[in-house]
């Protein structure tokens, strides 16, 4: 630093990125190409980059968590006669949560931005309506092979749930993605 003599400071005026920050707010000002600068740069573009992908939000996780206590009150029930209508409903509900890992975890690390020959949207509208289908398909059939097992009758009750949120969490999508289009016509 000996051989640098300080030739003069220059202040430009910046507006705070946070609008709604109360007035009594300290301000920090830092030098441009500090590290707190360039940390801040990378924090705001981040946050940009969520509101411009707020048009397709990451995977719903209401319905996965109602399937997964369906699950294990259907995996867990000893009292059980060995059905093949209780394996499906657990391998239904299986796939759908092990799909859902793989499409969270590929939200989670950005892996559908690097992998553009693939239509995500259309491809987790379909695990939805696809699994939304079987697992209504397989919540009957454990309703209809109980036989008064309680735990039975909640794993299907919870499947039914999660089939009327993969209801609401496909239409929500849709709404999301294919909203209100402009037509452009002029009233």
């Amino acid at each position: 630093m000996e051989n640098y003599r300080k030739a003069r400071t220059v202040e430009q005026p910046s507006l705070c990125p946070f609008p709604d920050l109360p007035s009594d707010t300290a301000e920090v000002r830092v030098k441009d190409g500090s590290k707190i600068r360039n940390l801040m740069r990378f924090a705001l573009s981040r946050m940009e980059e969520k509101t411009a992908s707020a048009d397709h939000p990451g995977p719903h996780e209401g319905p996965e968590v109602i399937l997964l206590i369906a699950f294990l009150c259907v995996h867990y029930e000893h009292r059980r006669i060995e059905y093949s209508a209780f394996h499906y409903f657990e391998v239904v509900t299986a796939w759908f949560l092990i799909v859902f890992s793989i499409f969270f975890l590929m939200h989670l690390f950005r892996l559908q931005s690097k992998i553009t020959c693939i239509n995500w949207t259309l491809t987790e509208f379909l695990h939805y309506a696809v699994g939304g289908i079987l697992v209504f398909i397989a919540s009957i059939v454990v309703a209809v092979k109980s036989y008064g097992v309680s735990a039975l009758i909640a794993g299907s009750v919870f499947g039914f749930i999660a089939t009327f949120l993969i209801a609401i969490s496909i239409w929500t999508s849709y709404k999301v993605t294919c909203g209100s289009q402009p037509t452009g016509a002029a009233v």
